[in-house]
């Protein structure tokens, strides 16, 4: 949990846009996000926000957190988004698809 923290934080970097529902590309036909849970979702954006709002707004970091969770859970397979929790190394693809969630949500990929 203490590296899925780091990378939220790191992901704070640059500023944050509001929306990232015109970025769908990469999203990958098949992947079943709902093998993320609620519990999941909750965490994720619980951490996020908490870290967003020190350099951001209320809106706009609650905005960036989901685009971020939704990007993630669209196109990470949950056994990689899961090694990420438990503060294991994922594969290379999934770590750049992470980048790539970051990047279309506002964050900064370098940071990672």
């Amino acid at each position: 949990m203490k590296l899925l923290k780091a990378v939220i934080a790191a992901l704070l970097v640059v500023p944050l846009v509001s929306s990232c529902n015109a970025f769908q590309e990469g999203v990958e036909e098949g992947l079943n996000s709902t093998d993320y849970t609620e519990e999941m979702k909750t965490g994720f954006l619980a951490g996020c926000q908490q870290a967003a709002e020190k350099e951001r707004d209320a809106t706009t970091a609650r905005n960036y957190c989901e685009c971020t969770f939704d990007r993630i859970s669209s196109t990470i397979p949950v056994e990689e988004y899961t090694k990420l929790d438990m503060g294991q190394e994922m594969s290379a693809e999934a770590k750049e698809k992470l980048n790539v969630a970051v990047t279309q949500c506002g964050g900064n990929a370098n940071s990672l």
